[in-house]
């Protein structure tokens, strides 16, 4: 095998860029304690070449809550690979890092991990999923830690 990395190779790059800004509800008379507006942006990227994707995304979030003791912000950071191992089976893995802001307060971290297994025959789909949470309400100590295992399969008529 000669791999080229070319400008063919570029054929499976795809990125992109969003981005939303909502007027506060105390700027339209609507005070529900929002004092800012509300804005989210997001970029990534993902990269096919032969069977193998990987991805990467960041996104921000600003909430528009600017009294007292509430979230200023949310910053996410996300990864992701798989490998298609034949045309009816796969395996992928991706991690998530999101961070959460309050005013007055430390920044609080919550991590995700996850690796999953799919096959696929005809109409028939298998697939198990083993998926890791640290810190998932954003709050200190293990009580806010989840693991999981799901498994499903899927028919279709």
């Amino acid at each position: 095998m000669n791999p080229n990395l070319g400008m063919d190779a570029l054929a499976g790059l795809k990125l992109w860029v969003g981005g939303s800004r909502s007027q506060s509800d105390a700027e339209v008379g609507l005070s529900k304690g929002n004092t800012g507006d509300h804005e989210e942006v997001t970029v990534g990227s993902t990269f096919a070449y032969g069977p193998v994707t990987i991805g990467y995304q960041r996104s921000l979030e600003m909430t528009g809550q600017e009294a007292g003791n509430s979230i200023e912000y949310y910053q996410n950071n996300a990864f992701g690979i798989s490998f298609n191992i034949n045309d009816d089976l796969s395996i992928s893995y991706g991690e998530m890092e999101s961070t959460k802001k309050v005013r007055n307060s430390p920044r609080a971290l919550t991590t995700a991990d996850s690796i999953q297994l799919a096959y696929t025959m005809g109409g028939m789909s298998i697939k198990i999923a083993e998926s890791s949470v640290d810190n998932a309400t954003y709050s200190t100590g293990t009580a806010s830690d989840f693991d999981a295992t799901t498994v499903a399969m899927t028919l279709a008529f």
